[in-house]
């Protein structure tokens, strides 16, 4: 959403002037104010939400949030050992740090750690419930918000795994317990063995066992605009579609397509298809 590597960013020193949102703004004849900036993870832009909430307070707006959310995988962490050290101490883009971002061995070798600890599950876990929050957040301050995938799209096919239940053995009453029982028809529970309720979780993140299930649905219940089936993100789509793209040369695999930013064709495209689709309109 900041249009990294657009020739109005001045070299990246500012969001870009053709960036999506800003063009439809301009179509609405609406003021556009970007608080994007580029290689966040979705707990940083949780962050940005809650300052540009302050932002429209103070200065009396009735806003429309866009928010982009990046790659699941990416993740913001608070760490005291980062402070003077980082860009946004003491929160830390624990992705920018593997990439070395503050050139802090320190902090590098604790970004390591977070990620050999934290795998996609967890991350996953960590973003969705980030979404939840910033929308509910956003809600109780009486604020419309349209959520997007802006990443090149949320990839979350997983091993089936066998996950238990319950077991039936157990005498101790739990709210959750009796849930998942009244769930059991939905994730095909298999067999009783040993005492012991079990299924087989689904072949993705979002329907691994029914409470992610749940929480995805929830998630996906407030406002959204889709660039395609499958969760399809605005990067991909970009490509996808034959837009030329910047390659991400602050990036240490900058040969990886899913690292490169959408140029201003694409924005374009983008925001005629935005407007087409009358999601502001129908508000």
């Amino acid at each position: 959403m900041y249009g990294s590597d657009h020739a109005s960013t001045n070299g990246d020193a500012r969001p870009s002037d053709q960036a999506y949102t800003n063009l439809v703004a301009k179509h609405y004849d609406l003021r556009h104010h970007s608080f994007a900036s580029p290689g966040a993870s979705n707990q940083h832009i949780s962050r940005r939400a809650f300052v540009a909430t302050d932002f429209a307070k103070q200065n009396n707006l009735k806003p429309i949030f866009w928010l982009a959310w990046t790659k699941y995988t990416h993740l913001g962490l608070t760490h005291t050992a980062s402070n003077d050290i980082v860009a946004e101490w003491p929160h830390v883009n624990v992705q920018n740090e593997l990439v070395g971002s503050s050139q802090d061995k320190a902090v590098q070798k604790w970004a390591r750690e977070v990620y050999r600890s934290l795998d996609r599950f967890s991350r996953f876990m960590l973003s969705v419930n980030t979404i939840i929050q910033t929308n509910l957040m956003l809600e109780k301050a009486g604020i419309i918000a349209i959520n997007t995938f802006n990443s090149e799209t949320w990839k979350t096919a997983c091993k089936k795994s066998t996950y238990y239940i319950k077991d039936l053995r157990e005498p101790k009453e739990s709210l959750l317990d009796d849930w998942l029982e009244r769930k059991k028809t939905s994730i095909s529970a298999e067999h009783i063995r040993n005492g012991v309720m079990a299924g087989v979780s689904g072949e993705s993140f979002e329907s691994f066992d029914p409470y992610i299930s749940e929480l995805w649905s929830y998630m996906k219940g407030f406002k959204w605009y889709e660039w395609g089936d499958d969760n399809l993100g605005f990067q991909l789509w970009a490509r996808n579609n034959g837009f030329p793209c910047y390659k991400d040369f602050h990036s240490s695999i900058i040969d990886n397509p899913s690292f490169w930013h959408p140029g201003e064709e694409a924005h374009q495209a983008a925001s005629e298809m935005i407007i087409n689709s009358k999601i502001i309109e129908n508000l």
